[in-house]
């Protein structure tokens, strides 16, 4: 991803959702909440966020409220 300068990163945190994710991860790469929480606070549609989840099919999601569980790998692009 151009705003973290990394393909790949295995990142543990204690963040429960994905709004608190992404601007926990802002905090280590500034700029990135910009890319995905635009100012009216809905995520951009030029955007995706993919979760993988063990056990469950791999989907994308739009709610910035979207409860993380231990596990979830996640794709920002």
């Amino acid at each position: 991803m151009v705003a973290t300068g990394k393909m790949e990163e295995h990142y543990e945190s204690k963040k429960d959702t994905l709004l608190d994710l992404i601007l926990e991860l802002d905090e280590k790469y500034p700029g990135l909440k910009e890319i995905f929480v635009p100012p009216d606070g809905f995520f951009n549609a030029r955007t995706s966020v993919t979760l993988s989840r063990p056990g469950e099919p791999a989907r994308g999601i739009s709610d910035p409220g979207f409860k993380l569980k231990d596990g979830d790998v996640l794709i920002l692009w």
